[in-house]
């Protein structure tokens, strides 16, 4: 009696462990579906377009800015060219529930219309103001790879302009970017927000340069990502807070330090006390 039970209790070990291994294992194996994501409101994007003479004299050079926002969503916008496939890597939440991706924009020529000179680009931009972009067909699709969410925007022929999106939980004051090909990232900081603090967050790796744009926001940039490699990832963190933050810390700190040398103070004081009476005593 006691060898079959033993036995029944082996199966059931060795069927909870074969369960395990066949969960892990499925949720390791990359799954490419497709998404339905709707364009929703092109108001909500910024179209800036980026150049830097000392990288290109003539054509744009591939750029992401990231405009950062005091809740947990996160609007990117891609200045892109001679572009089939644009990768998404959204930091990795271990709890989501909906699509991560939302309103995808494509402001897009192909590449026989459009090179991507400045000239050009700058030809797009006012089309864009006026409504005059013809449709490029695309597809979005996403697919798990290593445990972690990748997530693909393949154009029907290589194209060159915008294309922007929303990410959805992605942080509220620390943001990771996964850099996939060399480009120029852009990224910039809600109003009234900074970043550097030591305690409070701070980039990584250190930019290139810092300035404050008309609205006031402070906009940092990487231009030196230039490797070339099949599996280039470049993992750039931010950590981000209100202007006022330091100031509040600092008062913080100094308010936690009184407290603690004046409960410090009391202990010594209140034992003085003890030993000079146990004195009398004796």
């Amino acid at each position: 009696m006691t060898l079959r039970r033993m036995n029944y209790n082996h199966k059931i070990i060795l069927l909870f462990i074969l369960i395990v291994i066949l969960v892990v294992t499925v949720g390791c194996i990359d799954r490419m579906e497709d998404v339905d994501v709707e364009s929703t409101n092109i108001d909500e994007y910024e179209f800036e377009i980026y150049f830097n003479e000392s990288l290109d004299s003539t054509h744009i050079k591939n750029t992401t800015s990231v405009y950062l926002s005091s809740n947990d969503t996160v609007k990117s916008v891609h200045m892109i060219r001679n572009t089939k496939r644009l990768e998404v890597v959204p930091m990795e939440q271990f709890i989501r529930s909906g699509e991560t991706i939302t309103n995808v924009v494509t402001l897009v020529e192909p590449v026989t219309k459009n090179e991507g000179t400045v000239e050009g680009i700058e030809i797009l931009k006012e089309k864009i103001k006026k409504n005059d972009i013809s449709d490029v067909e695309y597809n979005i699709s996403k697919e798990v790879i290593r445990g972690r969410e990748h997530i693909f925007i393949d154009f029907e022929e290589k194209v060159t302009g915008f294309v922007a999106y929303t990410l959805v939980n992605q942080g509220r004051q620390n943001y990771v970017h996964t850099v996939n090909t060399p480009s120029v990232v852009r990224i910039i900081l809600p109003e009234s927000y900074t970043t550097g603090n030591r305690v409070l967050g701070y980039p990584r790796p250190t930019y290139d340069s810092k300035y404050e744009d008309d609205k006031g926001r402070k906009v940092l940039t990487w231009y030196k990502i230039e490797n070339n490699s099949d599996d280039f990832r470049e993992i750039i963190t931010i950590g981000f807070y209100e202007k006022s933050a330091p100031l509040i810390l600092t008062y913080v700190s100094i308010m936690i330090l009184m407290l603690s040398f004046a409960i410090i103070t009391n202990y010594y004081k209140n034992k003085r006390k003890r030993n000079d009476l146990q004195d009398e005593i004796k």
